[in-house]
């Protein structure tokens, strides 16, 4: 698809170095003296990184910009880890962004209303625990919402930052840690770093949860990109059946 992703994966259980060890191990490559910066074979890295909210000892597993290509990949890191004895826990969670520097504001503005029009879908299907959402992974802003949809599709990357940051319009410095990251759909991260962020997610370890992880995200970005409007409009459901909804 040509779209890039990284995924930031919290586990417990083993140290700093044991993991790096073990992402070397996934990559197929040696770890070198600082266990934590592991270079896959095409020079990119791999990182091991502290995450105060996790449960000691804890850290967080950081992947460079990959594509669909480099899947396997990931899942064999994510193997590697659990073989050497990574575990998770309610304070883990698993954040997965792609790449968004290149997509206009309103393929943005797509975006963000999308997930608010579906965000009960969203949350039944992938569950996040409930302190989770409270902390970490908030609700999409109604304001914002209502901001965004009267502007349309003919919003820009100013209008943009302001419905994102209210009254704020942070422009001069952007913070990685601005608290409007917060949220299950974190904007703050595209105007830092040019990525979108998906924090819904439960963490795991398990290969293939991870990969449908990425590739719903991939999708629901790629969806709101290539769409041409974008309803700001709470779906109404007539069941109750998230798996049933999901598919209308």
């Amino acid at each position: 698809t040509g779209m890039t992703f990284g995924v930031e994966i919290e586990i417990t259980g083993i140290s700093h170095h044991a993991a790096g060890v073990a992402v070397a191990k996934g990559l197929g490559v040696e770890p070198g003296y600082d266990a934590t910066h592991v270079r896959d074979a095409a020079g990119r890295e791999w990182k091991v990184v502290n995450d105060c909210s996790i449960s000691p000892p804890g850290c967080e597993i950081v992947t460079p910009p990959l594509t669909t290509a480099d899947m396997e990949l990931l899942q064999n890191v994510i193997r590697a880890l659990r073989t050497a004895g990574a575990k998770v826990n309610d304070s883990c969670g698993i954040h997965v962004h792609v790449g968004s520097g290149h997509l206009p504001a309103a393929a943005l503005s797509r975006l963000a209303r999308t997930v608010y029009r579906y965000e009960w879908v969203i949350e039944q299907m992938l569950r996040p625990l409930q302190a989770r959402r409270d902390r970490y992974c908030r609700p999409v802003d109604p304001n914002m919402v209502e901001s965004l949809a009267r502007q349309g599709n003919s919003i820009g990357a100013d209008s943009l930052n302001r419905a994102w940051y209210q009254s704020r319009h942070v422009t001069t410095y952007i913070s990685r840690y601005d608290h409007s990251r917060y949220s299950g759909l974190n904007l703050n991260s595209h105007f830092y770093r040019g990525t979108v962020e998906a924090r819904w997610f439960n963490a795991t370890l398990h290969a293939g949860l991870i990969r449908a992880y990425v590739m719903f995200c991939l999708h629901l970005v790629a969806t709101a990109a290539d769409a041409k409007r974008a309803s700001a409009v709470r779906f109404t459901f007539n069941t109750s059946n998230a798996k049933y909804a999901s598919h209308l």
